[in-house]
């Protein structure tokens, strides 16, 4: 249920390597939002009519959740982010209302050095949840994600992976390339996904994945996050002459700022440049926080088909955020 990009530390590094120059946002669709888009986006965007702006799209229609799905025990695996390997002295955290607010609603210790862990979360609804290493240990960072939904699954439980990324991770960034990472900013990564997804699907499951899209991020305002780089991947790894997504489907942006972000993709479609979908990201300084984004559905929630009545793949009820002003170019 909870979606990771396995080995995205070590990519971030690729990503931005230049040949002894520093990258730092200055090729990338922050500053050039449409720069390279040249192909229509492959993909099934039958579930709602796209439109050139947020206001004009006809959103996919609302999805009627199951009554009363209670909670979920959920079966968790911590696993490094890179190596994809078990960890221990881990700690995760639910904040059940889907915001980092507060004292977290649950948290729950890694049990053994299997990286299991058992935690109780609402089911059929979006949570927030962070893995984040014992005090004193020095080998993580903290990492987030963002409208993570847990299904129903079987007798009350349900299997899991929770993403821990290593210090020793983000060390390899300034020492295998030439880019500046500030540790005052943050990271957002995820995947852009199609009609056709369902959010049950295991991340090695390419059905879904749109080639051919692009994000763009803005405040509250409108405005791009100042000095920040947007990349795109090829086979699991970013390629900075990449202008869009690959088959992977992946993306992510470096050195944002703290505080809340809207991310919105955009793609071609029968030639014309509209909007995808949209989803929100609060960012933390020398954190990571995954943020996928569902192409017909507004505001980064999107129900697995057994958390909705009838099996449908509409969008959620949770509101729009329909002030939020287009993004400036």
């Amino acid at each position: 249920m909870t979606r990771a990009l396995r080995f995205l530390p070590l990519a971030l590094a690729l990503a931005c390597s230049n040949g002894g120059t520093s990258d730092n946002g200055t090729d990338t669709d922050v500053e050039d939002p449409n720069a390279g888009l040249d192909i229509d986006a492959v993909g099934d965007f039958s579930c709602f009519t796209p439109a050139a702006t947020f206001e004009a799209t006809t959103w996919a229609a609302a999805q009627v959740p199951i009554a009363n799905p209670g909670n979920v025990t959920v079966d968790g695996t911590v696993e490094d982010f890179e190596k994809a390997e078990p960890r221990s002295s881990r700690t995760v955290s639910l904040w059940y209302g889907d915001a980092v607010s507060g004292e977290p609603d649950v948290s729950a210790e890694v049990g053994s050095a299997a990286g299991d862990v058992s935690i109780v979360s609402p089911a059929c609804q979006p949570i927030t949840y962070r893995t984040q290493e014992l005090p004193g240990l020095g080998e993580a960072k903290p990492t987030f994600k963002a409208h993570a939904v847990f299904g129903k699954g079987e007798g009350g439980h349900i299997a899991a992976t929770f993403q821990s990324v290593s210090n020793t991770t983000y060390t390899l960034i300034p020492t295998i390339v030439s880019i500046d990472i500030d540790p005052t900013k943050g990271s957002i990564a995820g995947t852009a996904y199609d009609c056709s997804r369902d959010p049950d699907m295991l991340p090695d499951n390419d059905t879904g994945k749109i080639k051919g899209a692009r994000m763009r991020i803005f405040d509250a305002d409108g405005n791009p996050p100042e000095g920040a780089a947007i990349k795109y991947f090829v086979d699991d790894f970013p390629d900075r002459n990449q202008p869009y997504t690959s088959a992977d489907g992946l993306w992510g942006a470096f050195n944002v700022p703290p505080g809340e972000w809207t991310i919105e993709l955009y793609a071609k479609v029968g030639g014309e440049v509209v909007v995808l979908g949209r989803t929100k990201a609060s960012v933390y300084p020398d954190t990571i926080n995954i943020a996928n984004v569902w192409s017909g559905h507004n505001n980064g929630v999107k129900l697995p088909a057994t958390c909705v009545e009838g099996g449908g793949g509409g969008d959620t009820d949770v509101p729009a955020d329909t002030d939020v002003p287009p993004a400036a170019n």
